[in-house]
């Protein structure tokens, strides 16, 4: 995936899709790219706004085609990616050695190694059943 800031968008033509009604929109980038990319919703990306987007075909005489979208967040907004498991994961050990700090079961001292334990426990569990 490339990143760029919009320069340019031409909304183009509406065709029937696989995915129901699609709009053509052209994309110019600040970089220089020029593409193509369809989108359910005519201008879900506005001038100046930063996207990623992909080339993945390139003809003679259309130029280039591919997907444009807006960059996903790199914290929360859940989707589930393996960066936030790993954040909740140790957020949550984090919290559990602290209570058990604040329950005197341990010494404050002992708060990182117990969250690294408990991280590790949560990573064989997580291998055990799949995730």
């Amino acid at each position: 995936m490339n990143t760029s800031r919009v320069k340019q968008v031409v909304v183009g033509n509406s065709y029937e899709g696989k995915y129901g009604t699609m709009i053509n929109h052209t994309y110019t980038m600040e970089d220089g790219t020029v593409l193509q990319a369809s989108h359910k919703k005519a201008s879900p990306i506005a001038v100046g706004e930063e996207v990623e987007y992909e080339i993945i075909r390139t003809d003679e005489k259309y130029g280039h085609s591919g997907k444009v979208s807006k960059p996903k967040p790199a914290f929360g907004g859940g989707g589930g990616s393996k960066y936030n498991s790993v954040g909740a994961t140790v957020g949550a050990a984090l919290n559990n050695a602290v209570s058990m700090y604040i329950h005197d079961k341990i010494e404050k001292k002992k708060i990182p190694a117990v969250a690294d334990w408990l991280v590790g426990e949560a990573k064989k569990l997580e291998k055990k059943h799949g995730g």
